[in-house]
């Protein structure tokens, strides 16, 4: 991993002792975590999995917030 200020907290994924994992909108496993962690059986999706509600809430969101700018009455 790149990112060395965070190496005092990091584990692998075969060293979870939990049963499921669920990430939330910063993904946290590297692709051999998840594989490491799956093959001790551990429960993950895959990273396109757990980040497509994020990119679909943005997509939704900037949608919304255009079709209201374009419909608004100061838009005109």
């Amino acid at each position: 991993m790149g990112d060395r200020a965070n190496d005092a907290i990091r584990v692998n994924g075969k060293e979870l002792r939990c049963k499921v994992v669920a990430e939330g909108g910063n993904l946290g496993f590297t692709q051999l975590g998840r594989v490491e962690y799956a093959l001790n059986g551990g429960k993950i999706n895959t990273d396109a999995i757990d980040n497509s509600a994020g990119v679909d809430c943005s997509t939704t969101r900037l949608t919304l917030r255009y079709c209201s700018i374009q419909w608004s009455p100061k838009a005109s």
